[in-house]
């Protein structure tokens, strides 16, 4: 995975380990939490208390999105915090100059 990953977004992530469900937001949000398509938004810098609510909503049914509802739905609390608080330590550039 890290091979795909370009250096200055390696360089853009926390110091800790990646969450382990980091691999179902990389294809929409990216590792440096920078969206890889213009309607996918940008997670870097996002406060962690409101991505979990957000997520949180999406599990149930809240809020609705087809992809993010199913995303959601086999997150644990556990998951959504690390998640939210794996993106919330990014830089809000995604660490580009």
């Amino acid at each position: 995975m890290s091979a795909a990953v370009p250096a200055a977004a390696q360089d853009a992530a926390p110091t800790t380990d990646p969450p382990a469900k980091l691999s179902t937001c990389l294809p929409c949000h990216g590792r440096n939490g920078i969206g890889t398509a213009p309607l996918n938004p940008n997670l870097a810098g996002q406060k962690a208390l409101y991505m979990v609510k957000q997520l949180k909503a999406f599990k149930s049914g809240e809020r609705r999105h087809d992809q993010m509802s199913l995303i959601a739905a086999d997150l644990t609390d556990e998951d959504m915090e690390a998640l939210s608080e794996w993106y919330a330590a990014l830089p809000a550039d995604g660490g580009n100059p």
